[in-house]
């Protein structure tokens, strides 16, 4: 993105190095335009004719280098008026820049007169990757605090109702009937109180289903064993020779 930036620049300075050719070698034209163009400090901006000497520079630190030949990738390609555009993902960098682009400036007749560089110093970039690092540490925070609170919510909206179906099964092995369980939660924990709730209604029937069989058995067999009973009893104290017995 950086890059692409960068080129549309590039381009731009090179238009307007064409349509005011006489700002080669004019330090103060080449301020004024810089000022009109308002280009990010963080961009340095470096002019050079045809042989690759540098003009101008907006970095106090090539002073030295005005006059001289420019010795760096690109530049020959840019010579032949091609754009050029080298970025360097290495972190072994030199000149501590990451993204160079190089435009010829052209006159009408495609003749090449001039290069315009236009680089984007790492220094620059580092200063943006850690206002995008703190956005990232803050954002990392924020979403671990809140996924924490969703979470503890969520394990207490699924733990609470478990714990009470857990009661409810030991309560049932041990023959205490509890109340209905409530139907809340999430679709599975609702599922597994219906169950519950319904194995106790269905053990709540069969109880009662038994303690009727048990009614009905002493009901019919206790009248024809109380006779019999009365019966050994009277045999028993000599009813057995009383010819009316």
């Amino acid at each position: 993105s950086v890059a692409n930036n960068l080129a549309q620049d590039a381009r731009y300075l090179a238009e307007l190095s064409r349509t005011e050719f006489q700002l080669f070698g004019n330090p103060v034209i080449v301020s004024n335009l810089l000022n009109r163009v308002r280009i990010d400090p963080a961009f340095r901006v470096m002019f050079l004719n045809e042989n690759g000497e540098v003009l101008f520079s907006s970095d106090p630190d090539d002073t030295s280098s005005l006059g001289q030949v420019l010795q760096t990738d690109g530049l020959t390609q840019a010579q032949l008026g091609e754009q050029v555009i080298q970025t360097n993902y290495s972190i072994f960098r030199l000149n501590n820049v990451l993204v160079d682009v190089f435009s010829p400036v052209l006159t009408a007749q495609d003749e090449v007169i001039g290069v315009v560089r236009v680089s984007y110093r790492s220094e620059s970039l580092f200063q943006f990757f850690a206002r995008l690092r703190n956005l990232i540490t803050w954002v990392l925070i924020i979403g671990l605090f809140v996924g924490t609170l969703l979470g503890s919510m969520l394990g207490l909206n699924i733990g609470n109702p478990i714990r009470r179906v857990t009661d409810a099964i030991y309560g049932l092995a041990q023959g205490v009937r509890e109340e209905e369980l409530p139907e809340e939660g999430p679709d599975e924990i609702q599922d597994l109180s219906r169950a519950v709730n319904h194995l106790v209604s269905r053990l709540d029937e069969l109880e009662e289903s038994r303690r009727h069989l048990l009614a009905n058995l002493v009901h019919e067999l206790g009248r024809p064993l109380g006779a019999l009973r009365s019966g050994i009893h009277a045999l028993q104290r000599g009813a057995g020779q009383d010819p009316d017995m």
